[in-house]
């Protein structure tokens, strides 16, 4: 019995620049705000990692919804995942109503209760609170935003299933706070090599997996306020991240571990 596989290729021609409303060499503001009805059967999310300059890994994810149930109705998650010089690693997760998820389709600027991630391909503010931990990240790019061609992986015969992704900070410098309530310390980090950032889209066919790279960051302007405090109340929930094609680990159903040449992780799912 011979397996069927559905054909694959990076969308780069005049009609898939066209379909996509994307200018070939050229990226917009809007290319980094919603693209997706959230409601719909897809995935969208804003990625931030980062390498800081004690050796520490930290990143910050907002998520339209758990990347492992496309079809499921908005249900905004924040992850944070920090990895201590000391060894120590941190992944939390908090779950968010669909009345506290706001984005805007003109740029990047997205608001998950207290939280936000807002930038304009220059700088970026980026907040995210999950559990007993909570960060607060400024991030300016030191080059130009990048994307694949269009930046769209489509599959099937009819280019019906996407997958979208792009770099718009392949490089950075970041400033860093984060702040675990457990030892109520507060650490500043500043990086002044790579960041990156990025936004992404895809279908319900795909799994999202989240290259959490360490170098990687996303970028937001940091005028923002107080790093949020983690409100109590909120529900757990144990997934989110973006990326490059779904890899995942038995509890971890978005994890993909991706190298320090990984700059950019931002990410939707859509069909």
């Amino acid at each position: 019995m011979g397996s069927h596989v559905d054909p694959v290729r990076l969308a780069a021609g005049p009609e898939d620049y066209a379909r996509f409303g994307l200018k070939k060499g050229e990226i917009e503001p809007w290319e980094d705000g919603l693209r997706l009805d959230p409601g719909a059967p897809n995935i969208e999310w804003w990625y931030f990692d980062s390498l800081l300059d004690d050796g520490a890994k930290l990143s910050v994810i907002h998520c339209t919804k758990d990347a492992s149930r496309p079809h499921q109705p908005l249900e905004p998650l924040i992850e944070i995942d920090l990895d201590l010089p000391d060894g120590r690693r941190m992944s939390k997760y908090g779950r968010f109503k669909a009345r506290d998820f706001a984005a805007s389709k003109d740029g990047c600027d997205v608001h998950i209760g207290d939280c936000h991630f807002i930038g304009d391909l220059r700088e970026y503010h980026v907040t995210g609170a999950a559990e007993d931990l909570s960060a607060e990240v400024r991030l300016e790019s030191i080059t130009e935003p990048w994307r694949p061609e269009t930046g769209h992986l489509v599959f099937g015969p009819g280019g019906e299933t996407i997958f979208a992704w792009a770099p718009f900070v392949p490089m950075g410098k970041v400033t860093a706070t984060y702040r675990q309530d457990a030892l109520r310390v507060v650490l500043h980090r500043a990086f002044d090599a790579a960041g990156a950032r990025g936004g992404r889209h895809g279908t319900p066919g795909l799994r999202l997996g989240h290259p959490a790279g360490p170098q990687p960051r996303d970028r937001r302007a940091a005028r923002g306020p107080q790093v949020p405090r983690p409100r109590p109340g909120r529900e757990v929930l144990g997934t989110v991240r973006r990326g490059a094609p779904h890899r995942g680990r038995p509890h971890h159903p978005h994890a993909h571990p991706g190298t320090s040449s990984e700059c950019s992780r931002p990410t939707s799912l859509t069909t």
